[in-house]
């Protein structure tokens, strides 16, 4: 085994799970049927779900006008038993409520849900200009058109975001095979 004092230090580029905190935007009853490739995105965020768990990573969720668009999947329902309401596209509209949730150590915003080009898109570019580090794994957002969701990925990437996948992320928090976690997440991302 190497001597870890003579490993360099970690890229300040890597995501890490004590900064990490996961928002997941409205993924909701009367919405879902109609998003393009839903069943891949749903599954690559309940591995992300799972891994945020595992890991003790802070979950927080929105639904947009759910009087009209009804409540969060029911398949979600057990990793987010509170789900904030609002009626603006972006997230930003909740930071007052979510501030006591919110440990200030924790600035790496991950961004999954629906739809890409409005609520994501917004929530992501409203978090970067507060000077939040922002991720969106690309396989756990989605849009009704492709070519909205394609563009909505060019811009938030050109725009500061860090584009990823959720096997990529889940990997980057547990940053080695010997973390205590390894084992179960790596049955997480199998499925």
């Amino acid at each position: 085994m190497h001597d870890p004092l003579s490993i360099p230090p970690r890229s300040p580029l890597l995501v890490r799970t004590s900064e990490s905190i996961l928002v997941v935007v409205d993924i909701q009853e009367r919405l879902a049927p109609k998003i393009h490739d839903f069943d891949k995105m749903l599954g690559s965020t309940v591995k992300l779900l799972k891994a945020s768990r595992e890991l003790g990573i802070p979950m927080l969720a929105s639904e947009q006008y759910p009087e009209k668009l009804g409540a969060t999947l029911e398949a979600l329902i057990e990793y987010l038993p509170v789900r904030e309401s609002k009626r603006m596209f972006s997230c930003r509209e909740l930071l007052g409520v979510w501030e006591n949730r919110i440990d200030p150590v924790r600035k790496t915003l991950i961004v999954c849900g629906i739809e890409s080009h409005v609520c994501i898109l917004q929530t992501v570019l409203d978090f970067l200009s507060l000077g939040w580090n922002v991720v969106v794994p690309v396989d756990t957002i989605s849009s009704q058109r492709e070519l909205d969701h394609q563009i909505a990925i060019q811009r938030m990437a050109s725009s500061g975001a860090c584009m990823t996948t959720s096997e990529s992320l889940i990997f980057e928090w547990a940053e080695t095979s010997l973390d205590p976690n390894f084992r179960n997440l790596s049955a997480i991302v199998k499925g």
